[in-house]
């Protein structure tokens, strides 16, 4: 454990701990929600830097059939290109709370954040959602992080992120089970990084404190559990597979602090064909790169991110576009 980070804990130890008030536990599957804090009770420090948080547009993607059911595997990933880190702690330890923690998301102070490391005085923090056990990934994950769907073509042109997920031959929305996540930084924005890179604030799972830190990506394989939508029985047709970061952001109402909330969606359009065994087969994807405004505001982002920190805007907006692979 580096040095920063054990002073960043006793920080945290000191200040936060005690806080708040211990919630009742779920079944630590990752899918049962955790009760949660009131995000608009969050009194944002004046001096705070926050997070940009965005995905990187979906790939590898994939269909598997599984016990009579037809789901579409991907990668994805979550990136942070704002000035600030996306960084969160839970309230530990808690003996009443063995499946759910209060998440704190914590707060760099400007002046404070310096070489893209933690600071070692925060700005402050809220409670935001909270740390949630997963078993079957036998590490702690961060609720109400993100969404996946898939949306019909038209529904999506019509209401972008808010499409309607398309309904499966079950009569069930084609909606993704991963609403969790272990936040690590997994790779960094335009280049190949060590693992051991100074910059690297986040990489553990178990507990103390996890986030993204800025200009970094934590990716996740197409064949990691939760990288799924049970698409059984769709009709032949154009569709959208939608990744949405910071997901109730879409309703007006998101839960993570942050910059830009109109940036938290990326997609691939993809059509799904049957052959003359009604087996599916997805083809023509275009990533949502290839869509000239969507290009643009990636652009924008990275040109924002490369104005504070520097870098290569043009090789940072691609490995957005999902010029990049992860084996996480």
């Amino acid at each position: 454990m580096s040095t920063h980070k054990g002073r960043v804990r006793g920080f945290f130890a000191a200040s936060f701990m005690a806080a708040l008030p211990a919630f009742a536990a779920d079944d630590g599957t990752g899918n049962d929600p955790c009760p949660q804090p009131d995000p608009k009770a969050c009194q944002v420090p004046e001096n705070a830097i926050l997070p940009d948080l965005m995905t990187v547009v979906p790939k590898h993607l994939g269909i598997q059939n599984q016990q009579q059911r037809e789901i579409l595997r991907f990668s994805n990933g979550l990136a942070n290109l704002g000035e600030g880190p996306w960084w969160l702690a839970p309230e530990f330890p808690d003996p009443n709370a063995a499946q759910c923690q209060t998440a704190l998301q914590i707060f760099a102070g400007a002046g404070t954040f310096d070489d893209l490391i933690l600071p070692t005085v925060a700005a402050g923090s809220c409670a935001k959602g909270n740390f949630d056990f997963h078993e079957t990934h036998n590490h702690w994950h961060i609720d109400n992080i993100g969404e996946f769907k898939v949306c019909t073509q038209a529904a999506f042109a019509s209401l972008g992120a808010a499409c309607p997920p398309a309904t499966t031959s079950f009569g069930t929305p084609s909606q993704g089970i991963k609403f969790t996540f272990c936040l690590i930084d997994w790779y960094k924005l335009g280049e190949n990084t060590a693992s051991s890179d100074p910059t690297r604030n986040f990489f553990d799972c178990s507990g103390e404190f996890q986030g993204i830190t800025p200009g970094w990506v934590d990716q996740y394989h197409h064949a990691t559990e939760g990288q799924q939508i049970d698409i059984t029985g769709l009709p032949v047709g154009q569709y959208v597979l939608v990744s949405t970061v910071n997901v109730s952001a879409v309703t007006g109402e998101p839960v993570f602090e942050e910059t830009d909330v109109s940036n938290n969606t990326s997609y691939v359009r993809f059509r799904l064909s049957r052959d003359s065994k009604g087996n599916p087969k997805i083809g023509d994807l275009r990533g949502a790169c290839q869509d000239p405004d969507y290009r643009a505001a990636v652009e924008a982002a990275a040109a924002n991110f490369v104005a504070v920190y520097g870098g290569d805007a043009t090789r940072l907006a691609d490995d957005m576009c999902g010029g990049k692979t992860s084996n996480r």
